[in-house]
């Protein structure tokens, strides 16, 4: 989370000037911090139903709704404003939810709490567990998605999650102190490149989202518009012949997940790896159009995620904006 999500205005006109970034990041940190203490030390049940009602008061006063509001309205054209503005509203209590769960991800993942979270074989959890060889696990931001890392039950030090780290460097290392408490080696987006290819060489799993804008990555049809998308961990898993597995999280009634591991991606064809990376990133956006229908309140879609539209040129894509 970036200073901008809380501090969006000030943050715009102040942008790089260091004193200004530090204050800033420092007051969200000291927000977030706060947040986690109180909700780390209420039960569960408790503290996703307070995130929910904070994130469905201050969510909507963010700048980041309009960003979510448009993503809906491309992904849902035939909704009406007020339906489109009540999915937002709603994707606002689960983001709540999900920030006042945090604390607790360890215990639901691996600890105490596990019973809370199914594991269930849409047809892959099989390969995933035994293929002898490593498997590139991919996912969207829905539900509650920390609670893919349920799997390290079964897939232990063989697991590695790929994150993209916070610009605000108080929160990161919150962060950081958060993942040490559970049993997944993490690595960061960053130069990741080289690490994905090692872990699926030697045999290991990692998970990574892959719903988001990524400004490097090449325009895929996403909800039947043209959505940059990355494709550079599909193309490498091709070119090493590692299974490429769906996982989707799902959140139930209150804090009671799935988290279902559906049948690997195949090729019809034999294709280069570029080639076949771009099907199979267009197969997995429609895979993730399916999940996002089942469920529109629980995507997470705060960064812009289409193309805008210029004025007077008919529609054409434009520039991208946080």
């Amino acid at each position: 989370m970036a200073h901008s999500l809380l501090f969006g205005r000030i943050a715009r006109h102040w942008r790089g000037f260091a004193p200004v970034d530090h204050t800033l990041w420092a007051l969200e940190a000291g927000v977030l911090h706060t947040l986690y203490a109180a909700t780390g030390n209420l039960a569960v049940e408790r503290a996703s139903a307070l995130g929910a009602r904070v994130g469905a008061a201050l969510g909507p006063r963010l700048r980041k709704h309009r960003h979510a509001r448009a993503n809906y309205a491309c992904a849902f054209p035939e909704r009406t404003p007020a339906e489109l503005e009540a999915l937002v509203r709603a994707m606002w209590t689960q983001a709540g939810r999900v920030l006042a769960e945090f604390p607790h991800v360890p215990e639901l993942a691996v600890g105490r709490l596990r019973e809370r979270v199914e594991i269930v074989d849409g047809g892959g959890l099989e390969l995933v567990c035994d293929h002898p060889g490593g498997v590139l696990m991919v996912g969207a931001h829905l539900g509650n998605w920390y609670m893919a890392l349920a799997l390290a039950r079964r897939l232990g030090e063989r697991h590695l999650a790929i994150f993209r780290e916070q610009t605000n460097p108080y929160i990161e290392r919150l962060f950081a102190r958060w993942r040490r408490r559970l049993p997944v080696r993490f690595a960061a987006v960053g130069g990741a490149g080289t690490l994905l290819a090692r872990e699926l060489r030697a045999g290991r799993r990692v998970g990574v989202l892959l719903d988001q804008r990524y400004d490097g990555g090449e325009p895929i049809p996403f909800f039947g518009r043209p959505a940059l998308t990355a494709t550079p961990p599909l193309r490498l898993a091709l070119r090493l012949g590692a299974p490429i597995v769906p996982v989707e999280t799902r959140r139930l009634e209150g804090v009671h997940f799935q988290v279902i591991v559906h049948p690997p991606l195949m090729l019809e064809e034999r294709l280069p790896a570029a080639a076949g990376a771009r099907v199979l990133a267009t197969r997995l956006n429609r895979i993730f159009e399916g999940w996002i229908r089942a469920a529109p309140g629980q995507w997470f879609c705060l960064k812009r995620r289409f193309p805008k539209e210029r004025k007077g040129d008919g529609g054409g894509p434009g520039g991208q904006s946080d």
